[in-house]
């Protein structure tokens, strides 16, 4: 799963599945949901880990570096950013 951007407006994309996770209603709370907000930690922890290993880059190197590394998807060709849909293990 990644945070996609949109070709023509460079808009953030949903995950295309739901992600299990944590709730607010107790500490024991947990439920299913998607959207940006679900796709956004996993993007910021994989730029993190690519960032750690190469702490000289620039933040635009390391957003390139981690959209030249998704895994390609045919459906998306042309109409995201990189074509791709998950983070490589590439990276």
């Amino acid at each position: 799963m990644v945070l996609e951007l949109r070709r023509a407006h460079g808009e953030p994309r949903r995950p295309g599945s739901p992600v299990f996770s944590c709730w607010n209603g107790s500490d024991s709370d947990y439920r299913y949901n998607d959207g940006t907000s679900m796709a956004a930690p996993h993007v910021a922890g994989a730029c993190a880990l690519v960032w750690a290993r190469f702490p000289a880059e620039t933040y635009r190197s390391i957003r390139n570096r981690v959209l030249a590394n998704t895994d390609p998807l045919p459906a998306l060709a042309g109409r995201t950013v990189s074509g791709g849909a998950s983070i490589s293990t590439r990276l």
